[in-house]
């Protein structure tokens, strides 16, 4: 295995560790805000999605890319915020209809992981070919 082949099975590693954490902090968040304080479908996936990102970015950036010194705006947070955006605009859709036609519950939160899955890996290869290359 090559050096950078190392590399990127270390970075993808830690990625899918922080997307692990990831998923259990917006699911909780979005159960709890749907589910234990009856706030809509929608609201409470653009609630739990907004409150993770923060957190993913964060975790992204320093342990899985390791990028230190000052945050930009236009390499580095417009980027992964578009990237949520789309994470989140496939989500309240799916929600959307899985709420209109099979329920809420728990079908709220497998519509939420289904986007939330497509979208993962593309999320992947952008942030590491586009915003923290090397």
């Amino acid at each position: 295995m090559s050096l950078l082949q190392t590399v990127q099975t270390r970075i993808f590693g830690r990625y899918a560790a922080v997307s692990a954490v990831s998923l259990v902090t917006g699911h909780l968040l979005l159960y709890s805000f749907h589910s234990l304080l009856g706030i809509a479908p929608v609201p409470s996936n653009l609630a739990s999605t907004v409150g993770n990102t923060a957190l993913v970015f964060a975790a992204n950036r320093r342990w899985v890319w390791a990028a230190e010194g000052q945050v930009s705006m236009r390499r580095e947070i417009i980027p992964f915020a578009a990237l949520a955006g789309l994470g989140l605009a496939l989500s309240t859709l799916l929600i959307w209809v899985t709420a209109a036609t099979i329920g809420e519950g728990l079908w709220v939160n497998a519509a939420n992981l289904t986007a939330f899955g497509i979208v993962w890996i593309g999320r992947f290869v952008a942030i590491d070919r586009w915003v923290y290359t090397r």
